[in-house]
């Protein structure tokens, strides 16, 4: 029999690992479908360039939100598809799966969640809180009576979480992260510049040169768009400047996200964090100067976790390792 499945149900990207596996295996969390029909035309890598770019008759979606089922049949043909992909199931063999559950979440959105990863194929579910597996797999010490405190940047949500004693004291999940850099992004370049782009060219903008700091020069590109004053096809010259402004906002918010879960923890776990400063994990974590940005907004020294965009899934393994 094979060891139980580790799974990070994100909005962007799935990760699966399995004990015996050495890589962590990412899948873009994206459906292409035929619209009229609902027969599938492209799950994962191959749908991932579709979205925002699909014609009459095609529906691109990410059918998770939140870590949360957005739509439940596709969330079952993309996850029987990534565990098949994964060799996690065949004849006779459905694993049991250990995946991440959101602070917060409702009765249903967990029943959900669990019978989708029956529907594609799992045997067993078991759901760990998001912020504990984040902290196992940033290397945190959360069973001793000091608070700790794990910010998961991810691609739809930021979560920010005080722990101690292996579990959660207080936590606040707000819907700015990846995506919504994205967005201000395009926000930005067509008040900036009256150049209109997508979600996609966006999140290449980012990619390439994007700097949560002003002072950290990525260099310039060429980005091309549509005119806002007549649809036609134009070019401006963006620079890591532009991208720095346009993330004030949003990084502002994810800082009053963290304030408000250490404001709701007893004030001798706020201090703890103080002491020894929040740690952020989750794929937009990575963003050049954000950390920066972050302690200086919220004042105290803030670290990023080793191979942050994994955190959670490897918190995951841990904790299967360790029987919790």
């Amino acid at each position: 029999m094979s060891s139980p499945l580790a799974i990070d149900l994100g909005t962007t990207h799935t990760r699966i690992s399995r004990r015996e596996h050495v890589l962590i295996q990412r899948f873009p969390s994206a459906v292409a479908i035929n619209s009229r029909t609902g027969d599938p035309i492209a799950i994962g890598k191959e749908a991932l360039p579709m979205l925002g770019r699909t014609p009459a008759g095609v529906r691109a979606c990410h059918p998770l939100q939140d870590s949360v089922v957005a739509d439940y049949d596709l969330a079952v043909m993309m996850l029987h598809t990534f565990f098949k992909q994964a060799q996690a199931i065949g004849f006779l063999q459905r694993p049991t799966v250990v995946a991440s559950i959101p602070h917060g979440i409702t009765e249903v959105e967990r029943r959900a969640l669990e019978d989708v990863m029956r529907d594609a194929g799992a045997r067993n579910v078991h759901l760990i809180p998001h912020a504990i597996a984040a902290a196992y797999g940033a290397g945190l010490n959360i069973s001793s009576p000091r608070g700790s405190m794990i910010v998961d940047i991810g691609g739809g949500t930021t979560k920010a979480a005080v722990l101690c004693y292996d579990g959660v004291v207080s936590a606040r999940t707000g819907r700015v992260a990846g995506d919504e850099f994205d967005r201000a992004i395009i926000s930005h370049l067509r008040a900036a510049y009256g150049l209109i782009i997508g979600e996609q060219s966006a999140n290449a903008i980012k990619h390439r040169i994007g700097t949560a700091h002003p002072a950290i020069d990525r260099g310039t590109i060429q980005v091309s768009g549509r005119s806002v004053q007549n649809g036609l096809a134009i070019t401006a010259e963006i620079s890591s400047a532009d991208v720095a402004q346009a993330l004030r906002k949003p990084i502002l918010r994810i800082i009053q996200l963290m304030r408000a879960a250490l404001e709701a923890a007893p004030p001798e776990l706020s201090s703890d964090v103080f002491a020894t400063g929040p740690v952020l994990c989750g794929e937009s974590a990575l963003l050049p100067g954000l950390s920066k940005v972050i302690a200086n907004g919220i004042g105290m020294r803030v670290t990023t976790a080793a191979e942050c965009g994994d955190c959670v899934v490897k918190g995951l393994q841990k904790a299967i390792d360790e029987g919790k």
